[in-house]
């Protein structure tokens, strides 16, 4: 590991480097990490394989059928989504880099850039496939990253920049390490379930407030999918992480991870996301789908799914429908970015929520239910930044902060109170017992029949 002096540092040129540049047009197309930090490409990369003409699931007796009637499966196998041009770093020899369609077409982020899907071969049967985070874009609050952040071929040498969490492969206690993965970035503004074109306001003043916003998260999460399933076709199981907007985009990426595996053991990683939204605002979920075009993927069989303002019931929807899904949810008690910045609760009734509505879910399944609950206001594990010291990542965030994180609600006084949480954290199991983020996580990997549910808010 680098020395924590190090840390610091190491993360401002993250930032930096993963900057938004504005004025990036619809169709850009400057080649993903030729410069910069993520290397330079060698070649022509890999082959495409076609996507399977079996193994899909049958939208007629999937338990997900009325979602695929609705449309969430609008875009599976068109040529929208269908990778047009795969690479691989030449320092990452391992990662492939797919990119999609014509300018302007297909998948994109907020502003029009790029948007890319990573995968990188393991030496396990076994296949996870990580949303990434970066808040949402609505018209009553916009602070979303609109560039991808956070890439594979940076966090898979995670030891080395500081962080890396469940996609650093060279960590011991990563009980992923050895997976297949697909890495699908975020910067979309709409936790991977938009499918509309408007314009949005990037809160920068010099380029007025008529900013186009691409939302096309459901045409990301498939692409997302069209490459897993091209590149891992038949793997034994299947585990969809997120965290944060990711967290909250597992929940569409639920079905349509049974779309493309309809018949292998899914566990479900939410980090800081679902299905926790706010009591004290009920109808701020109903305003979120409706904005980004998203109402029509609810469950039409599931009509009060949302009215007490939590996707609780989505997950036991599906739960309840589907044996082989499993949850493992993590959350910070109190996390301040989640709970009082993008909802609008106060610690305590964030709290409250967490207990409260994940509770249900363990005691209506308790044998596919885990939790990781402990104290603090930090945000999301599964990157671990916790390694780097709170106050280092105040200065950080607070200095560099608005250059990832774009739209009228960010500022760097907010930002200078965000703090990456990580595995490294650690929560008392029901005999006090301190337990780790990895320790947990690694029981539920190996059985989450037997996990401990880790339930400690804290005094």
């Amino acid at each position: 590991m680098k020395p924590i002096s190090k840390l610091a540092p190491a993360l401002a040129v993250l930032l930096v480097s993963c900057a938004d540049v504005t004025g990036n047009p619809a169709g850009s197309r400057d080649p993903i990490g030729s410069t910069g930090p993520n290397g330079a490409f060698s070649g022509t990369g890999t082959l495409l394989a076609p996507l399977p003409a079996t193994g899909l699931a049958d939208p007629d007796t999937s338990p997900y059928s009325e979602l695929y009637e609705n449309g969430l499966t609008l875009y599976s196998g068109t040529a929208l989504v269908t990778p047009t041009e795969i690479k691989e770093p030449i320092t990452f020899p391992n990662i492939s880099v797919y990119k999609f369609g014509a300018p302007g077409r297909g998948p994109l982020c907020m502003r029009g850039g790029d948007y890319f899907v990573e995968t990188r071969d393991g030496s396990s049967e076994d296949l996870l496939v990580y949303l990434e985070g970066g808040g949402v874009c609505l018209d009553e609050l916009c602070a979303a990253t609109v560039s991808p952040f956070l890439s594979l071929r940076l966090l898979s040498a995670g030891d080395v920049i500081g962080f890396g969490g469940i996609l650093d492969k060279s960590d011991a206690r990563n009980p992923f390490s050895n997976y297949d993965v697909v890495h699908s970035p975020y910067c979309d503004g709409s936790i991977f379930a938009g499918d509309v074109d408007r314009e949005l306001s990037d809160g920068k003043w010099v380029n007025g407030t008529h900013d186009m916003a691409y939302q096309r998260g459901l045409q990301n999460l498939t692409a997302t999918f069209e490459v897993a399933k091209r590149r891992y076709p038949t793997p034994r199981r299947v585990v969809l992480a997120g965290s944060s907007g990711g967290g909250y985009g597992v929940l569409i990426g639920v079905a349509m991870a049974r779309y493309y595996y309809p018949n292998v053991p899914l566990l479900v990683v939410a980090d800081s996301g679902a299905p926790i939204l706010t009591s004290e605002d009920p109808g701020f979920i109903r305003r979120i789908v409706r904005e980004i075009n998203a109402e029509h993927l609810l469950p039409q069989s599931c009509a009060t799914c949302i009215d007490n303002g939590h996707a609780t019931d989505i997950v036991s929807w599906a739960m309840q429908r589907d044996p082989g899904l499993s949850l493992a949810y993590m959350s910070h008690a109190q996390d301040h970015v989640i709970g009082e910045f993008f909802m609008g609760s106060t610690a305590a009734q964030f709290q409250a929520s967490v207990l409260g509505e994940t509770g249900r879910l363990a005691t209506q399944f308790p044998s596919r239910t885990a939790r990781f609950i402990i104290p603090g206001d930090h945000h999301m594990f599964l990157i671990d930044g916790h390694q780097i010291p709170d106050g280092a990542q105040h200065t950080v965030l607070g200095l560099f902060g608005t250059t990832v994180f774009t739209g009228e609600a960010v500022s760097a006084t907010e930002m200078a109170t965000w703090t990456i949480g990580g595995l490294t954290e650690t929560g008392r199991n029901a005999l006090g017992v301190n337990v780790t983020g990895y320790a947990w996580l690694r029981s539920v990997e190996a059985n989450i029949a037997t996990a401990p549910d880790i339930i400690d808010p804290g005094p």
